[in-house]
């Protein structure tokens, strides 16, 4: 549960940086423009996006990549990291122990 919860906080620290990185961008810029997960991805590694497209649509499904995939790295990156890691840091989280008259007081 522990570990759960710290990957949690590291998913929502995550999407904490990258909608203050927008912001900052936007000021900027005098627009906003919204950093994607694939955005991110080619930002860091741009070879291994080519790379792990071409191995899902040969070795696991053609159609899959365009659809689910694509979708997905289409998404903004905040809500891509921001979701899940509130997600865990929510369900992970420490919950208080009640004493036995609590519980059975109602």
């Amino acid at each position: 549960m522990t570990v759960c919860r710290i990957v949690g906080w590291i998913f929502v620290a995550t999407a904490l940086a990258t909608i203050t990185y927008e912001a900052i961008e936007s000021v900027n810029a005098g627009r906003w423009d919204v950093v994607t997960l694939g955005d991110m991805w080619r930002g860091l590694h741009a070879p291994s996006l080519g790379l792990v497209r071409a191995a899902i649509e040969r070795n696991v499904a053609p159609w899959l990549w365009q659809p689910a995939i694509a979708t997905a790295l289409l998404c903004p990156g905040w809500i891509a990291f921001g979701v899940p890691g509130g997600s865990m840091a929510w369900l992970c989280r420490r919950r208080r122990r009640r004493r036995y008259f609590e519980r059975r007081l109602g």
